[in-house]
């Protein structure tokens, strides 16, 4: 039995769950998914007799580039005496092999030899291909077949296939990022730095995963509004009220985002990706409230009703739980409450809204898609669905759409010498 030191980051658990027959996933750069598949391969191979064949759509670039990941491994791993290195394949003292091949002509596997199959850039394949691959692989003994890939569009024929048997009980399903790497190199963080700050809009697909932008006619705010709003001078609005949208953490890599808004300026307040309980999420509120003495805190009730039931107790009127699914003030425009308060925010942008130049405002706002429903009224695609493409909740978009869940400019200074507001109600929030 050979004793391996293995290093794989805590993400990569599912490859060695053995009730799975089909291990996929999707990822962004420096995620390590490939030096983790690979190197599961490798012990696989070590372990017990296995055919394992790693396939690519271009048959020329596979043999190259996975040659060498694959040796580089076999080295890390210190188990270069058990394997034979050759051109095309690895050959293992114990009769197991890994090979490569080109998917061109995907009827050749049928007659080719394997057990175990890793698809690389699997976002090439198409459903023929995959139509081809399960019947083969699945009538040989002990099968498993994995595949990795960089999201293209969400219409992928793999996306397609993980969507149709991601509920199966042998079928498992990961999208994994540079955040999941605890070993990610101080080289590629430079990188990450560098795109997050000179190419924000094309942070969410390389880094992140996100599916590759498709063209704008389906965003909804547009990429170049958000950046002409974040190139705009912050105005001066001591005539308009403040207002705080406040957007609590839900889970995992999601973002706990405070976020202030008077008149044409909006601005972050306060944001954390670490987990915060109730206890400290109501002091930490309550503090920025006392500090900043807002008219309205608008607090998203998907995981803020605690916090919100203790702040209202508090501060009285100044607080509102706002239900992304509720019915909105213009129920012949929009769908819900969330689809009119990005409508809402879009419009302010479009008019001269100011913000911050920070990236993760563009990648967040930018993220959010859309399409009539069966009525003709505007419905944005599910949060879980943008948060698929950019590996958590969009927060700093959710926290700054609160801040109009009265509308855009219903409350205004009735005197500037005066601390009244004038509150236009018609049908507002407010009166709910």
């Amino acid at each position: 039995m050979i004793d391996l030191k293995v290093s794989i980051p805590q993400a990569y658990d599912f490859l060695f769950d053995n009730t799975k027959l089909y291990k996929f996933c999707s990822g962004g750069r420096g995620s390590a998914k490939t030096w983790s598949f690979l190197t599961y391969l490798i012990i696989e191979a070590l372990d017990a007799k296995n055919e394992i064949l790693i396939a690519r759509k271009t048959e020329k670039s596979i043999k190259r580039s996975v040659n060498k990941e694959l040796v580089n491994a076999i080295e890390r791993l210190g188990v270069l005496k058990y394997c034979q290195i050759q051109s095309d394949r690895i050959l293992f003292v114990n009769g197991s092999e890994i090979s490569y091949t080109g998917l061109k002509n995907v009827d050749e596997l049928r007659s080719a030899r394997f057990n175990k199959l890793l698809i690389e850039e699997a976002h090439n394949i198409t459903e023929n291909d995959i139509d081809v691959i399960v019947p083969t692989l699945m009538r040989h003994k002990n099968p498993e077949f994995l595949a990795i890939w960089n999201k293209q569009t969400d219409n992928d024929s793999i996306n397609k296939f993980v969507e149709a048997n991601k509920n199966r009980d042998d079928f498992v399903y990961r999208h994994t990022t540079f955040a999941d790497n605890p070993f990610l190199p101080e080289k590629l963080e430079t990188e990450r730095q560098n795109c997050l700050k000179n190419e924000p809009e094309k942070y969410a697909w390389i880094w992140l995963g996100a599916p590759m932008p498709e063209g704008e006619e389906a965003q909804f705010i547009r990429t170049d509004v958000i950046k002409e709003a974040q190139a705009r001078e912050m105005p001066d609005n001591e005539n308009y009220p403040l207002i705080l949208g406040v957007d609590p953490k839900r889970e995992g890599k999601d973002d706990f985002v405070v976020v202030a808004r008077k008149g044409k300026k909006a601005w972050l307040v306060w944001q954390t990706d670490k987990y915060v309980d109730t206890q400290f999420a109501i002091s930490k509120l309550a503090e920025i409230i006392n500090d900043m003495n807002p008219l309205y805190v608008f607090i998203d009730s998907g995981k803020g009703e605690g916090i919100t039931d203790f702040l209202r107790a508090q501060y009285a009127n100044k607080i509102y739980e706002v239900k992304f699914a509720m019915s909105p003030n213009k129920p012949d425009i929009y769908r819900n409450k969330r689809a009119e308060m990005y409508g809402l925010c879009r419009t302010w942008l479009q008019e001269g809204g100011s913000l911050p130049a920070n990236p993760f405002w563009l990648i967040d706002l930018a993220s959010a898609r859309y399409a009539p429903d069966k009525d003709g009224k505007i419905l944005l695609e599910p949060k879980e669905k943008i948060k698929g493409r950019i590996g958590r909740s969009p927060g700093y978009a959710d926290a700054l759409v609160l801040t109009f869940a009265l509308g855009q400019n219903v409350v205004k200074y009735n005197n500037a010498n005066s601390n009244n507001f004038i509150i236009k109600r018609n049908n507002s929030f407010l009166d709910r």
